[in-house]
């Protein structure tokens, strides 16, 4: 029935409604006819839906109208309320099933139709799944919503097959959709109903969920629909409805329903006739332990998810061994809580091992069992892989002896101990990493202080790197945990001074990784106990003094080498040969290591003269590392004194290396060198002043580097007497009030913080906030840099006011990405200046030739800005940015040209005509505060 008709026909019965339920039908009945029209578009070409024919606007309208609409229900019983409801959903069956296709396909992401239907040759895959997957969304809330609304109220306007079909639908969306954002939303709008549905008293529909969900059950187990269910993106939806159903019947029901399901599910993850029912089962429960609202229920299930997550890392399929992972992340996460750190765990992040085995008591056997199967396997040289290793090991990590350890426990620690230590002769590192982790955390004092001479004794008994190595690791883990054995420290320190020569003696093992890993404990050692530190470090020096060429490509050597030279260099004696010595080593992460050493020096007479050359042609070298270069330029920009052509030089990096950290690095060290009070360098200023404009307007670091310089040199933002008359003085001198101006406005408050203190260096004498900042710096400006430069002033502020803004987004672009959080309001910043442009044509005199060129390229703006279409208000919503940009730059111009009017006849016809303008544009066009501005600045 056509929208007019509906309301002719129930005229009696509105007069007896509110204004609100009123204003409701007759507007939901509008928006019922245009989602008529755009279901058509739609239907006839889906591509629409994206284009000119968003359905989801209009159902996100209709469904927020009626959800108000609910505090007034008592008025709606009504036919003509009925018969809307009715038109609704059906409408909202027909847009599900034109998303449908997107939302459903196996990559909904890259989903586009033919390219002959496509009605613009602007939309692409992105755009139409953004339209298709809210369709299905504002479909799915809807259902759920009117679905709860008449199960919960008094009267029906729609029957319970009705509100049935409404969740077969939902649940049917929840198997298909392969988008995650919308099978997440239609889990929104089906958990409602599934609420309602528990909540009926009557039977038939009581039950309903639980018939859903045993028809799914009873699918997987028997292997019927599980191929045509999504296996990847875990499972899509399907974890979502076991969530939707099961959560409300443990909070209103007995919980029985959970029960069951959760048996079978179990059941099929360990025992499933294909891998693609065991994967779906194992998704299912990694939703379900994660579900907070299970909490009281879940917790006697969760030792034997443990176990299926365990074994599920031996899996053949690798899609098995992925669940596998997901699921045993999500209970370590039930069992222990979220940790701070990704790899440090804190004590609330862990459990002592007879808490963890009272609760979970079948995990204790099968833990013993199994890491005594892959020991078994080790110390009988299996090279097998033992995939289940890294579960055990991270679990084991998390347990901690308790502060009274009771003999008759029935779950001490003691018997992993030699397990897990066992496994650091695993031949994959990352299970010796692990072992050696997992072994500290359960040993007592009394088991610390026994085990490590046991270990110091194993290094000269390991005849296998791979043992050897692992043993160095769990020491490695000892000495790093020791701070927190206070009573074992200094029996843990006797013993590594009686031993130490034993760790010294493997710097010169053949294999590099255990030469890495024993210069990390004598590391760790020597910042404790400094008495073995001059053994330690001669023993390395004498390392890096042996450069065999063949073993460098081993691996391991150059990071082994790198920690030998961290240890072998001393830190404070600068004139060491060592330092001169290893800057000239094979590797770059020698020389890295002793750039970094460097980078303690305060000044130039601390470095040796022997070093200069060496740092000189390591940053002219283009073969050196670029981490060396970099280093080796920091350096010398931050201690060297001025020097014409080593000035030069840092100009010279900066032009013809394409690095962007190393330019950054070079203009920096030009900026640190830099004199003021030479003269005879005018070129060179003006060109590095010229290369710091470039840089304010690139990232961050350019940035930073840019205001880190003018700081260096204030001195440079005032006028030298000596140079008023000179033509570069005043380029070099506006350039770098240019980058101040630019880095007083900057997006990163770090930059305009800087920037405020440098105007308080030579104008206040004390720092300012950056918004009071701006406005002394640009009084000094015009002030005292203005006298002498009036027309370089005003074309500086005239190029900060008319500075062009983000290019709109190309029209195929999704979203728009223009409004984005930024410091910088250009209108405000605008009016700003222009202010000050005002402040200067009246304090200064502007000599008619300057007028005319400011009134020449005021008019060359007006004309390059073109023409806009401002006239149609239907355009406003296709056109917002474009249009928005054009008024932006024709309001700058106006103020421009009201500053400027009483310098030239022409700017000021020039501001009277740009009014016009304005005063003719529709008023949907800009807001009232722009209208109130344009009508201030009215000359």
């Amino acid at each position: 029935m056509p929208s007019l008709q509906r309301c002719l026909c129930c005229t009696n019965v509105m007069s007896e409604w509110s204004l609100k339920t009123r204003n409701t039908f007759i507007l939901v009945n509008e928006l019922i006819e245009i989602l008529k029209d755009q279901l058509d578009a739609a239907q006839k070409n889906l591509g629409r839906l994206a284009i000119d024919a968003p359905i989801y606007g209009v159902l996100s309208s209709v469904r927020l109208l009626l959800s108000d609409q609910q505090s007034r229900s008592e008025e709606m019983k009504n036919e003509s309320w009925a018969s809307i409801l009715s038109s609704v959903i059906e409408m909202c069956f027909v847009a599900s099933a034109i998303a449908s296709p997107v939302v459903t396909c196996d990559s909904p992401e890259g989903f586009l139709p033919d390219s002959s239907d496509l009605p613009s040759p602007n939309l692409n895959a992105q755009t139409l799944l953004v339209s298709a997957w809210r369709t299905v969304k504002e479909v799915a809330l809807l259902f759920g919503q009117v679905s709860a609304w008449m199960l919960e109220s008094d009267f029906r306007l729609i029957e319970d097959d009705v509100i049935l079909k409404l969740g077969l639908h939902l649940k049917l969306l929840l198997l298909e959709t392969k988008h995650r954002g919308a099978f997440e939303q239609v889990y929104c709008g089906f958990s409602q109903l599934c609420y309602a549905l528990w909540r009926s008293s009557k039977p038939e529909i009581h039950n309903c969920p639980t018939s859903w969900l045993l028809d799914i059950v009873h699918d997987l187990k028997d292997n019927e629909s599980a191929a045509k269910l999504c296996a990847t993106r875990r499972s899509a939806g399907l974890p979502f409805i076991f969530q939707a159903i099961l959560s409300p019947e443990v909070e209103m029901g007995s919980g029985e329903l959970f029960k069951n399901t959760i048996e079978s599910l179990l059941d099929i993850a360990s025992n499933g006739v294909s891998n693609e029912c065991r994967i779906h089962a194992l998704n299912i429960l990694r939703n379900l332990y994660r579900e907070s609202r299970l909490n009281q229920v879940i917790g006697p299930y969760v030792a034997r998810g443990l176990i299926l997550s365990i074994t599920g890392f031996e899996a053949p399929d690798w899609p098995e061994r992925n669940s596998s992972t997901l699921l045993f992340s999500a209970l370590m996460t039930r069992i222990f809580g979220v940790p701070k750190s990704k790899n440090d765990f804190q004590k609330k992040n862990s459990l002592t091992g007879r808490v963890f085995f009272q609760l979970y008591p079948s995990l204790y056997p099968f833990l013993l069992d199994r890491l005594r199967i892959c020991v078994s396997d080790i110390e009988n040289g299996g090279i097998h892989l033992h995939p289940s290793l890294f579960p055990m090991l991270v679990l084991l990590g998390r347990l901690h002896p308790p502060v009274c350890e009771f003999s008759d426990s029935a779950f001490q620690l003691e018997p992993f101990i030699p397990l897990v230590r066992a496994c650091g002769a695993s031949p994959v590192l990352k299970t010796r990493q692990l072992a050696a982790q997992a072994l500290t955390p359960l040993l007592t004092s009394t088991a610390y202080c026994r085990l490590l001479p046991e270990l110091l004794d194993c290094l000269q008994n390991c005849a296998l790197h791979n043992k050897l190595h692992g043993t160095l690791l769990q020491i490695h883990y000892f000495v790093k945990d020791l701070p927190q054995w206070t009573e074992a420290r200094d029996m843990v320190f006797g013993t590594l001074n009686d031993k130490i020569e034993k760790l010294v003696s493997l710097l010169c093992s053949c294999c590099y990784l255990i030469r890495y890993e024993a210069v990390e404990i004598l590391r760790l050692v020597i910042d404790s106990e400094t008495s073995i530190k001059d053994v330690v470090a001669d023993t390395c020096l004498r390392e890096l003094h042996c450069r065999n060429q063949i073993f460098q490509n081993k691996p391991f050597y150059p990071l082994a080498y790198q920690k030998f030279a961290g240890i072998g260099i001393p830190s404070n004696v600068f004139s060491h040969p060592a330092y001169a010595e290893l800057l000239k080593h094979p590797l770059s992460e020698v020389r890295l290591e002793v750039l970094q050493r460097l980078e303690f020096l305060d000044t130039a007479t601390a470095l040796p003269a022997c070093l200069w050359p060496t740092l000189h042609y390591m940053i002219a070298n283009k073969e050196e590392a670029i981490e060396c270069r970099i280093k080796a330029l920091a350096l010398i920009g931050r201690i060297g004194e001025y020097n014409k052509k080593q000035f030069e030089r840092m100009l010279q990096l900066y032009r013809e290396t394409t690095d962007d950290t190393f330019r950054c690095t070079a203009l920096g060290a030009a900026g640190r060198i830099i004199c003021p009070s030479h003269s005879d360098d005018l070129d060179l200023m003006m060109e590095w002043s010229e290369y710091l404009v470039e840089s304010v307007s690139s990232t961050f670091p350019f940035r930073q580097m840019v205001v880190e310089s003018i700081a260096r040199c204030v001195e440079l933002l005032k006028i030298n007497g000596s140079l008023a008359a000179s033509t570069e003085h005043g380029s070099i001198l506006l350039n770098l009030w240019a980058c101040l101006l630019r880095c007083l406005i900057d997006d990163e408050e770090h930059i305009r913080t800087a920037a405020a203190a440098v105007v308080g260096d030579f104008d206040t004498g004390y720092w300012s906030q950056p918004s009071v900042a701006i406005v002394k710096a640009l009084e000094y400006l015009i002030d005292k840099i203005g006298s002498t430069y009036t027309m370089r002033v005003l074309l500086l502020l005239f190029d900060m006011v008319l500075e062009e803004e983000e290019q709109p987004e190309d029209e195929s672009q999704t979203f728009e990405t223009g409004d984005s959080d930024v410091f910088r309001e250009p209108l405000a910043h605008s009016v700003l200046f222009c202010q000050f442009i005002k402040h200067c044509t009246r304090q200064h005199v502007v000599s008619p030739s300057d007028s005319d060129i400011l009134a020449e390229r005021l008019e060359n703006c007006w004309k390059s800005l073109g023409s806009f279409d401002t006239t149609a208000v239907d355009l406003l919503s296709s056109n917002r940015r474009p249009a928005t940009v054009h008024i932006m730059n024709v309001i700058k111009l106006f103020l421009m040209t009201n500053s400027f009017h009483s310098t030239h006849g022409n700017i000021a016809s020039l501001h009277q005509c740009i009014h016009n303008w304005l005063s003719q544009l529709n008023p949907h066009w800009f807001t009232y505060s722009i209208q109130q501005l344009v009508f201030q600045n009215s000359v």
